[in-house]
């Protein structure tokens, strides 16, 4: 598998413990699995190239990109 991290927002944190092993395991596959459970929000971080969200991710955690210079 490749090197990745994975953060979800959870109401528990065992909801959040339990359900960032299959995105580290599985990668972006993983948010549709995800996408299941309501009020979860995830993104994973490849160690190369584009982080994958869910739907709500950005808007729930109010994301903003930091512009390169």
């Amino acid at each position: 598998s490749k090197p990745r991290m994975a953060t979800v927002i959870a109401p528990t944190a065992t909801s959040a413990e339990a359900l960032t092993k299959p995105l580290l395991l599985r990668g972006k596959t993983a948010l549709a699995i995800v996408a299941r459970f309501p009020q979860i929000e995830s993104v994973v971080m490849p160690e190369y190239g584009p982080l994958f969200f869910s739907n709500g991710f950005k808007v729930t955690t109010r994301w903003q990109e930091i512009p390169h210079s």
